[in-house]
Order: structure tokens, then sequence, then C-alpha cells
């Protein structure tokens, strides 16, 4: 399977996950601008906004899904924009940061923005130094709405 597919499949299992544990997710619309009679997909800031459903405080955690197969992310495989625009949300006062299945470990793990900021060139993070959810079939998101959220 190709990355893209699997990267597509993760974001359909955390959208099952996610309403089966009662959150809403709420996927961010491809978009897209027109270059004369074409249209061209432009880059989103993230894929998903989760919502704590019957929360009157409006709890929400803004959310970027990512898909290895092997057990960190490294620098060179941030994507710069989407770091910025989750950073920014955090430093706003939002919860912000990647989603990310580790398919060699079958561990999903969640990196504040924050943190996906300090990688620098040439290094890496490893599954280990992020928030562990559980395996791909039992990953809770819960845990997601009680961390400390720090700005960045």
């Amino acid at each position: 399977m190709h990355s893209y597919h699997e990267g597509k499949q993760f974001e359909e299992i955390f959208r099952l996950a996610a309403l089966r544990q009662g959150f809403l997710p709420v996927q961010m619309p491809l978009g897209a601008k027109r270059a004369g009679k074409r249209l061209i997909q432009i880059k989103t800031p993230f894929d998903f906004i989760l919502l704590k459903q019957g929360d009157p405080e409006g709890t929400s955690i803004f959310i970027d899904c990512k898909s290895f197969n092997k057990n960190m992310i490294s620098y060179s495989e941030l994507t710069e924009h989407q770091v910025c625009s989750l950073s920014t949300i955090q430093r706003y006062g939002f919860s912000a940061g990647y989603l990310i299945w580790f398919r060699q470990e079958n561990a999903v793990c969640f990196a504040k923005a924050s943190d996906l900021r300090r990688i620098e060139p040439g290094k890496s993070m490893h599954g280990r130094e992020m928030i562990y959810l559980g395996s791909i079939q039992e990953f809770y998101l819960g845990r997601l709405f009680t961390l400390q959220w720090e700005k960045p």
C-alpha cells in the first residue's frame, strides 16, 4: 500500500474511533484554486478539528494525521506549513499537533506542535518521546483533552 493510501486509511480509522469515543471529528475539506480552466489542489493547514461533545467550554484540538512505517519522525518529514499553522494555533491557546500511527510498532502517538517545532534539521523525534494513546486497534483520544498545553 502506498503512503498516501495508508495516510487516508489512518484518517478514516481516526474518524471512526473519534465518533465511537463520543468526540466529533470535523475534517478539513481539500482546498483548491483556479489556474485558468484547471483547479489546482492547495495545501491545507491540518486535517481535523476534534471537538469534545457536550463540553460547554467548547474544547477542541487541531490535528494533522500522519502514518509512518518506522518508530520516529525526522525533521525532513515535517510538513513546514502545517507545523507553522499548528504552532500558531497552539500559541493562541488551543491544542494542536500531529497524531501519528507508527505502523512498525503498532502505536498511535500524539506530538504537540510545540514539540514538533523543537525538532532540528538532521534530527528526529522518537515515538517514545510523544504522548502514547494506544495501539491502532484501541487508541484513546480522551487523553488529549487532559494534557497541559504550553504555548510554543
